[in-house]
């Protein structure tokens, strides 16, 4: 009882404390979010409750959505203050600590902070409390940062019963759980909100589970996962005591793939226009591709020859570190130029199954990045670059054996798979999914160093579930209509070349008949119903 009567007297102190500095005060909940709105004002962070005998320590937090703010401790009776600044900050504060949380903003702009806290026993691990290089002494917040392809995560290691931290028992006890979860972040701070409360009520962090770590030098923890543009990501990390089975969560933070102060708040990562026009121009291309390639050889040799040498070149343009304008005018002037040389060896050796193959490859190659868009990728056999690029043409390989045994059909379902693909994508940019990113994940594996490092998290979010619904609606419609069009016509045609030449060995041999008898009566030749022919 004079515990209780101890620390509630204290509350009222600080409370006091509070307004004689003349700072405006947020009154904390335990695992529930208070929402402030920042102005020029500073804020202290105060409980809504005493601590409680049992409570070896808590971690006031706070959060915002878009805009970065300052955490500054004050040590009771000394002469300096600690601070750090970010989108979610927190401090490990001890039970009778004489120190003082404050918040303030650091720009103009107005916005709202969701501050809450979480306490924690003597049994639980302390959250970066082997800290040996940011501000505070005990550092529970996970530091991110975005290098344009991939988001790198470090924290402090954790402590347990005041052991030195280079205490072997520091290393086996602990284990750290990495957790992912996108969320469609909005325009609004509601979904953002809803997010973190996912995060506070769960007893695991929210989420996949990218990975366990357990401590195995004096060395930092440090992870790379993937991250995509305007995809918002929530990192957790969970620590716990496989001793005492105590555990403690870290703050979690917020990634949006990008700088986010370098864009607007309300849209924080915008894509340039031309890869909007791409993605529009390659949308239709593969709306022709689904319903109408295999009736239209000709114009499906030069796509496929198009988009083959543009996704090669683009690739190589980029490991050659061209700028970005350049990079796609390039690679669609390589492509064109690829596509018209394409044609031309169809024109010229009439090998219909030749071109036709090289849909069957693309298809394969589809079919691989699939499979490597998944967690498959994060299996121990995939640590070396060269085991996943050994995996990439097997896919490659069968579809291609099968087309030679089903050529027409194969060729037609590679058409409507790939490009019912190419159109989900370019819904996919506009609509800010993800399903565009399966391609755009090989392309990062083949021109990013040491890729193969990072650990593999996708977002999947309903977007994604209604694009993927619509694929496969669009494949099966794309192949049903093909075959049904085509289903009296010859496999594939012959080239306008050949063409040529057997009509005129036909009238040749027509015209020496014709010598020969002079009183035989001329004959109208059939009607041509081959691909391409003017009364077919």
């Amino acid at each position: 009882m004079a515990n209780s009567i101890k620390y509630y007297f204290t509350f009222l102190a600080l409370q006091v404390l509070a307004f004689l500095v003349k700072a405006q005060v947020i009154i904390l909940k335990e695992s529930a979010l208070v929402k402030q709105q920042l102005n020029s004002s500073t804020y202290r962070l105060i409980s809504d409750d005493f601590v409680t005998p049992s409570t070896d320590f808590f971690i006031p937090q706070c959060h915002s959505r878009q805009h970065n703010f300052t955490m500054y401790q004050i040590v009771a009776h000394h002469q300096f203050h600690v601070d750090e600044t970010g989108f979610s900050i927190g401090d490990v504060i001890f039970a009778g600590d004489n120190s003082a949380l404050y918040v303030n903003k650091t720009s103009n702009s107005t916005f709202n902070v969701y501050c809450t806290y979480t306490r924690f026993t003597k049994s639980d691990p302390i959250p970066g409390g082997c800290n040996l290089e940011y501000n505070f002494e005990n550092d529970p917040n996970i530091h991110t940062w975005y290098d344009g392809f991939h988001l790198w995560v470090e924290f402090q290691y954790s402590n347990v019963d005041d052991l030195p931290c280079d205490n072997s028992q520091n290393y086996s006890r602990l284990t750290y759980s990495i957790y992912a979860l996108y969320f469609d972040v909005g325009n609004s701070d509601e979904d953002f909100t809803d997010t973190l409360t996912k995060y506070l009520s769960g007893d695991s962090g929210p989420g996949t589970k990218l990975l366990d770590h357990v401590r195995t030098s004096s060395s930092k923890p440090a992870t790379v996962i993937t991250s995509y543009p305007d995809q918002p990501l929530l990192v957790s990390v969970v620590v716990s005591d496989t001793l005492t089975g105590g555990r403690a969560t870290y703050v979690s933070t917020v990634s949006y793939g990008c700088d986010v102060n370098k864009h607007t708040p309300d849209h924080p990562c915008q894509i340039q226009w031309y890869y909007y026009l791409l993605a529009s121009v390659l949308g239709l291309i593969g709306l022709f591709l689904t319903f109408a390639a295999h009736r239209y050889f000709y114009c499906e040799v030069f796509i496929y020859g198009f988009l083959t040498v543009l996704f090669c070149s683009f690739i190589g343009l980029l490991i050659a570190r061209v700028p970005p304008s350049a990079l796609l005018a390039g690679s669609v002037g390589a492509g064109l130029l690829g596509g018209a040389l394409w044609l031309t060896l169809w024109y010229a050796a009439g090998i219909a199954t030749l071109n036709a193959a090289l849909s069957a490859a693309n298809a394969g190659f589809l079919v691989s990045s699939i499979a490597f868009y998944t967690p498959l990728v994060n299996l121990s056999m995939f640590d070396n670059k060269w085991e996943i690029w050994l995996m990439y043409p097997i896919p490659v390989v069968l579809v291609v054996l099968v087309f030679l045994f089903f050529a027409k059909k194969v060729n037609i379902a590679s058409c409507a798979f790939l490009g019912s693909y190419m159109v989900v994508s370019a819904v996919s940019v506009y609509s800010n999914a993800s399903l565009h990113h399966i391609l755009l994940e090989t392309i990062r594996r083949a021109t990013i160093y040491q890729y193969y490092d990072v650990v593999f998290s996708a977002p999947f979010s309903a977007k994604d579930v209604g694009l993927l619904v619509c694929w496969v609606i669009l494949l099966i419609t794309g192949c049903a209509i093909q075959l049904y069009t085509e289903k009296e016509k010859p496999d594939f045609p012959i080239s306008p070349r050949k063409r040529v030449g057997d009509r005129t060995s036909v009238l040749s041999g027509e015209e020496e008949r014709l010598l020969a008898s002079p009183e035989s009566p001329s004959r109208t030749p059939a009607p041509d119903k081959s691909y391409g022919a003017i009364n077919s």
